[in-house]
């Protein structure tokens, strides 16, 4: 029987930022007094591909200890950013709370955490290199996984004989097995024909070493279930094979798992967390009421589904041009379904994102700033003062798109003229950016390309004297070929609207003079 019971963990100064330190109340209680002092560790997981990139916060041992119930803060300064995976600093990874007793692992409490940045710009748009300043950390205190381990409270058992049944060669071979399962190297493997086929039946398996090590860690219980009577290497693996899958099915943490306190309505969001794969979950608040998913493309291009419950209703949003369309029918659909749905939805605009990539990396794009895969239109630059809007249907991206120019009427005449004497020469298979040089028989200028060059192609508005204003860029420029200068939309209809003695107003568009040549202008109001 078990000398300590775990009576309760409570997680303080959660949510949290990364940088700040993990604390955790534990209420323990001791059935007698122990000799020996209890180790507390706590581990946090890095990587779910290696248990390499775990890191050890902290070591406390707490002993001797009394007959009777104990409280204290175990307190662990956050891991080290340089052992944590780029890949990996962002999502959902876990934190572990262990204790042990003369070196035994006897409880094991998992705890998913969930980094994330906490503004917004940087979660739709994610740095390539994290900012660990910027996360935020969030354990999801109110779903903990607890492992329980048989161990030997006492030196030897009350007979004074070693428990399990097995012979001499039985107890040779198990020995042999878990110590090379516990101290190989899968990614470095050498040599025997048994460590080659070890791998082969765990590469097969397709698990992380650790479900492994949780299994075996206590051989007692270990032998009991499956080392009775086998007479080969082969045949122990073939039986750790069936106990590891049962493991992998049960839980992702541990092989005997019990749940300290979990509200009703998360067991049917992690029940579709697990039917859909926790790889591809991205990220989750605490009380699992929104999450991230994500898939990768035939392309390669990662995509998130992000799902917000209301009322055990799913609302979804992704990154798509066009709305995904779904009826929910609570107790029919499931959230694996949706998923499904959202990888279909993700491969009928692979065209669409290719032809965006093209017109990307072939132009100076002006507008959006930052593009999202979920935008069909660019702003894109053509001479100096001169610009193009285009507007790509993302059914058919490779057919003429919508065209709106933006310049004075005599800068941007001769290019509207030559797409319209030359439309014919408009191809469907050729990139986007490539038609519009052959249309307008020019070279599109690149922004990298101006940058090293003399001629100035920034358009600055001669209102604010920026380039951007909440983002974009001047659109409206004076009609006087004289003049040609440019004006944010927002500037322009200020500006007129102000001069109340020059300035008249039709409907919502205000008429005026341009601030600088003193012609006529006229401007519509900014979109809201």
């Amino acid at each position: 029987m078990a000398k300590v019971h775990v009576q309760n963990v409570v997680v303080l100064d959660n949510p949290s930022n990364f940088s700040n330190p993990f604390q955790f109340e534990i209420t323990f209680e001791c059935l007698e007094d122990l000799q020996e002092d209890l180790e507390w560790k706590i581990i946090y997981v890095g990587s779910a591909e290696s248990e390499t990139y775990d890191q050890v916060l902290d070591t406390v041992y707490v002993g001797p200890v009394p007959e009777g119930r104990h409280m204290f803060v175990f307190q662990a300064e956050p891991p080290q950013p340089s052992k944590i995976p780029v890949a990996d600093a962002v999502g959902v990874t876990v934190v572990l709370l262990t204790c042990s007793y003369r070196g035994q692992e006897f409880i094991r409490v998992g705890y998913y955490v969930n980094n994330e940045y906490g503004d917004a710009e940087l979660k739709e748009n994610p740095p390539a290199v994290p900012q660990f300043d910027k996360l935020m950390r969030n354990i999801l205190a109110t779903n903990p996984r607890v492992t329980r381990f048989k161990v030997d409270w006492d030196d030897t058992n009350k007979s004074g004989t070693t428990k399990g049944h097995m012979s001499t060669l039985g107890r040779k071979k198990f020995d042999e097995i878990t110590t090379i399962i516990t101290k190989m190297d899968f990614d470095v493997l050498q040599g025997t024909t048994l460590r080659n086929f070890i791998f082969i039946k765990y590469a097969n398996m397709n698990l992380k070493s650790y479900d492994l090590k949780y299994i075996i860690k206590n051989k007692k219980s270990f032998e009991e279930q499956i080392l009775q009577g086998f007479d080969s290497v082969e045949e122990l693996i073939d039986k750790l094979g069936i106990l590891i899958k049962d493991h992998h099915k049960t839980n992702l943490l541990c092989c005997n798992t019990e749940k300290l306190s979990v509200a009703t309505n998360y067991s049917k969001v992690l029940a579709e967390i697990d039917a859909i794969g926790w790889e591809k979950l991205s990220s989750v608040n605490h009380d699992f009421t929104e999450l991230k998913l994500k898939m990768y493309d035939s392309l390669h291009h990662q995509h998130i589904l992000n799902v917000k419950f209301n009322n055990n209703v799913p609302e979804f949003s992704t990154e798509y041009p066009r709305k995904v369309n779904i009826e929910w029918q609570e107790d029919i659909n499931t959230l694996s379904e949706l998923y499904s749905l959202f990888c279909q939805e993700a491969e009928q605009y692979q065209d669409f994102w290719k032809a965006m990539e093209e017109l990307d990396a072939g132009c100076w794009v002006l507008e959006p700033e930052n593009p999202s895969r979920r935008d069909t239109y660019r702003k894109i630059s053509v001479a100096p003062n001169v610009s193009l809007k285009i507007e790509i249907d993302p059914n058919h991206p490779y057919v003429f798109p919508s065209i709106t120019w933006l310049g004075s009427e005599t800068a941007v005449s001769k290019f509207r003229e030559k797409i319209l004497d030359r439309i014919e020469v408009w191809d469907n298979d050729l990139p986007i950016n490539t038609n519009l040089e052959r249309l307008l028989e020019i070279s599109l200028p690149l922004k990298q390309t101006l940058e090293m060059g003399t001629e100035n192609y920034e358009v600055t508005c001669c209102i604010c004297y920026s380039e951007r204003l909440n983002g974009e860029v001047p659109s409206r420029t004076c009609d006087n070929s004289n003049c040609g200068q440019s004006f944010h939309i927002f500037c322009l209809y200020e500006w007129l609207r102000c001069l109340i003695q020059t300035t008249r107003k039709q409907g919502n568009k205000v008429f005026g003079e341009c601030p600088y040549c003193e012609q006529p202008i006229s401007c519509n109001p900014p979109a809201s």
